[in-house]
């Protein structure tokens, strides 16, 4: 995606939905209803509103939201970790009524990453990314993501009181430091 919002280089000529200097959306997936999938991730309501209209053979119509999904992890592409979050994802959101445009893994590795969700930016209206968001040194996706929006990682506080509750809930009573990187979200990410 260039500056301008263009996407480049892979046959498209409309900008993305969204524009790449305008804040990610992180959903938050901790306080949804226990047993709608997942995390509860689609208790979560997508905004349906997403229409805009879309030009087919020189007719205009308004159509719905559609997704991408960006799958990262090495352990995917070595073969070492069979995929099924993309697949899990794809089902529950034609649930939804959001068809999935395109899903695509990646490796641990920011350009990559970046490249992904500048296409899916240009195919899609709601780009999903999954995996690579752990404590490790490998886990890129935030950073990655952050650096492709132009902003800053930051704690966010909502987000860590969260996660100690899990490990509380859990049975640890100490929460690892090397943890909060998992509570680091774009700044601006609501």
């Amino acid at each position: 995606v260039s500056a301008k919002g263009e996407c480049k280089g892979i046959g498209l000529g409309r900008p993305p939905l969204g524009r790449v200097d305008t804040a990610p959306f992180v959903l938050d997936w901790n306080h949804a209803r226990p047993g709608v999938g997942a995390h509860g991730l689609f208790d979560v309501r997508l905004p349906m509103e997403l229409s805009r209209p879309h030009r087919r053979a020189g007719v205009s119509e308004t159509r719905g939201a559609n997704s991408f999904i960006v799958t990262v992890g090495e352990e995917l592409l070595s073969g070492e970790t069979v995929e099924t979050n993309g697949s899990w994802l794809s089902k529950q959101l034609a649930s939804l009524g959001v068809p999935v445009t395109k899903r695509v893994v990646v490796g641990d590795d920011p350009e990559s990453i970046q490249t992904a969700v500048s296409e899916g930016l240009c195919l899609a209206d709601i780009v999903l990314v999954t995996g690579g968001l752990g404590p490790t040194a490998d886990d890129l996706t935030r950073p990655a993501i952050a650096h492709l929006f132009g902003l800053r990682l930051e704690v966010d506080q909502a987000v860590l009181a969260d996660l100690r509750e899990r490990f509380r809930a859990r049975g640890f009573d100490d929460f690892p430091t090397s943890n909060v990187v998992q509570a680091e979200v774009p700044r601006g990410a609501g």
